[in-house]
């Protein structure tokens, strides 16, 4: 693992750590949002930056790729995928579709270069 790698694995946990809850203390008014982040070649993708809209906090994926997020039931979430090398990715989703979880996989596309 290179140096850039695991300081950006350990900077992410470390906010993980101290990121507030997204949705606050009621739980009947939330779903669970379970996904992973992949790379291109399928290996998963740490430190990435699951961002929701209308929400100022970031959540990040931890060592394996993995991110949980509690979000509202009612409407529909943007969620804005990002990290550095990697093409930005947006992604609506209705959480009315399941209504006790969402899991979902991510894949992100390398820049290209000039």
């Amino acid at each position: 693992m290179t140096l850039k790698r695991l300081f950006i694995c350990l900077f992410s946990l470390s906010i993980l750590a101290t990121s507030p809850s997204f949705a606050g203390n009621d739980k009947d008014e939330t779903v669970q949002l379970e996904g992973i982040i992949l790379d291109e070649s399928g290996e998963p993708l740490a430190g990435v930056s699951v961002r929701v809209q209308g929400y100022a906090g970031v959540f990040y994926t931890n060592l394996d790729g993995q991110f949980e997020i509690p979000f509202p039931k009612n409407g529909k979430v943007n969620l804005s995928v990002s990290t550095i090398s990697y093409k930005e990715k947006q992604i609506q989703l209705d959480p009315t579709e399941n209504k006790d979880s969402k899991k979902l996989t991510i894949s992100l596309e390398p820049q290209s270069s000039l």
